[in-house]
């Protein structure tokens, strides 16, 4: 689905191995015409639980926005946990102190909304995260990696016959 005339619409979304106590995150970013905009991910080194990389992968698709230029954006996530915890404007779990960091990020933009996605609508950004686990960190402007092209492609039909 894509956002509002005139936002850019950030998916993000994180893995998590509790094995290894180690996950990722990925964030993409396409405009109100579904033009790819940017997209990025990492590696988390160490988290406790499987919530942190959620919160994680927010903070960081905000500051893939802001760097960017992006000043009004629709964040999704696939976690109700963090987008409630984001939309309430408090949280008393361990990545309360992440979901400030957002909250004083955001104030860089003149309108942030924060909403649920189901997964299935956020393989693009779930892909980025699965493959930041073995790859190094990544950066794309204006042309995606090509392991998530037919997830894009697929994502913008839909949007297309909706």
């Amino acid at each position: 689905m894509r956002p509002r005339l005139g936002y850019a619409k950030l998916n993000v979304d994180a893995s998590f191995d509790v094995d290894s106590l180690a996950g990722s995150v990925g964030a993409v970013l396409p405009d109100h015409t579904g033009k790819f905009l940017a997209a990025a991910n990492e590696r988390i080194e160490i988290c406790l639980v499987s919530f942190t990389p959620e919160a994680i992968a927010v903070r960081f698709g905000i500051n893939l926005a802001r760097t960017i230029g992006c000043n009004k954006t629709e964040i999704k996530s696939d976690s109700l946990e963090v987008v409630s915890a984001l939309n309430e404007g408090y949280s008393s779990s361990v990545a309360s102190a992440i979901f400030d960091d957002c909250y004083f990020m955001s104030l860089d933009f003149n309108h942030v909304i924060y909403e649920h996605y189901n997964r299935e609508n956020n393989m693009v950004a779930d892909e980025l995260a699965r493959i930041a686990s073995f790859s190094p960190p990544s950066i794309w402007l204006e042309s995606p990696p090509v392991e998530v092209i037919p997830l894009i492609v697929n994502d913008t039909t839909l949007v297309t016959i909706e």
